[in-house]
């Protein structure tokens, strides 16, 4: 360090002219000087020491402003961030109601529902969390046929029926065409039939002074669809995996109904109809039959005329309902990788 004229300053003297040092003192002793005191040491030493104090005091309230601002800071930070997590949980809701409403509006206009399955897979994925959503159908396994079969010939009807996976949200495309045979894991009980519950105890007759009409009714038991969980796959050996084991849930549900998307149902129908029209041509030649009979009677009798007591009732002719066969899918969800 060095003066204003370039000679060397000896550090003791720079270490006195320090400002909270130098400037202090001489704070200290102007002050002195003013003041005149009887024991100016004394004076010079308690004025310090209040000036230390109240430079103490400063810097706490420096130090306690400096922390409830950064306190202010944190917390209109997480404020932030809880404003954004609910901007983002309102507009992934909002996405998932669009998403619901689209999938529920195409389940409206759907000619056939069979068409909307993988729409349905991902959308199930979508409501649940799961892991992977795929769909199985229960059919009977084909047999092999030559160029001069008939279009029927690779139907096997004594064949065990087989699921065949048809549908899988996209990270579990590799099941699609994959098939489980009854004897591969514990899939295949969905479709058992459901045994016969046990039936309650007879009801205990009612208290004195109560009627049938005083009795509370039951409410009816909730139907649930045929379905096989298993909380923990890695603890259930009768599990049958297409890749490496995880930890997680397994859920498969049955799904069926009656089908008359098929060829006989329609042969039938046809017929039906061209009976039903036939029928219904007799019909309207023998009302009119009818209809001109009484007209000659009326002419003939005039004012004496009266009508039958008992008149004719024509056949309601109506088609027959559709003939259908049940078709059967398994809806599995799985919470693999996630150990929930």
């Amino acid at each position: 360090m060095s003066d204003e004229t370039g000679a060397k300053v000896n550090p003791d003297i720079a270490y006195i002219k320090r400002d909270d040092i130098g400037v202090v003192i001489a704070k200290g002793l102007a002050k002195t000087y003013v003041s005149q005191p009887n024991d100016p040491v004394d004076f010079l030493a308690k004025w310090l020491l209040n000036f230390s104090n109240v430079k103490t005091e400063a810097n706490n309230i420096l130090e306690s402003k400096q922390k409830m601002q950064e306190l202010k800071d944190r917390k209109d930070l997480e404020e932030q961030h809880l404003v954004k997590e609910q901007e983002e949980e309102l507009k992934t809701e909002k996405e998932t109601k669009a998403k619901v409403d689209e999938f529920k509006d195409k389940v409206n206009t759907a000619e056939d529902l069979s068409d909307l399955l993988q729409d349905f897979a991902v959308y199930l994925q979508n409501c649940t969390g799961a892991t992977g959503v795929y769909i199985g159908k229960l059919i009977k396994p084909n047999k092999k046929i030559t160029d001069d079969d008939d279009d029927k010939a690779h139907e096997d009807e004594e064949a065990t029926e087989i699921i065949q996976y048809i549908h899988a949200t996209p990270d579990h495309d590799f099941l699609i065409e994959k098939t489980l045979s009854p004897d591969q894991g514990l899939t295949h009980e969905v479709f058992k039939p459901e045994e016969p519950k046990e039936e309650d105890n007879e009801a205990e007759p009612p208290k004195e002074g109560e009627g049938e009409g005083d009795q509370e009714p039951k409410e009816p038991p909730k139907v649930v669809p045929q379905h096989k969980y298993v909380p923990e796959v890695v603890r259930d050996p009768n599990i049958h995996y297409f890749k490496v084991p995880r930890l997680g849930s397994y859920l498969a549900v049955e799904l069926k109904y009656n089908s008359c998307l098929n060829e006989e149902a329609f042969d039938k129908a046809f017929d039906d109809f061209i009976e039903c029209e036939s029928k219904r041509e007799e019909q309207s030649k023998q009302k009119q039959e009818q209809d001109d009979k009484i007209a000659d009677e009326k002419e003939r009798l005039g004012d004496e005329y009266k009508d039958p007591e008992e008149p004719v009732e024509w056949e309601d002719i109506k088609e027959k309902l559709y003939e259908t066969n049940q078709v059967k899918y398994v809806i599995c969800l799985d919470t693999l990788g996630q150990d929930r």
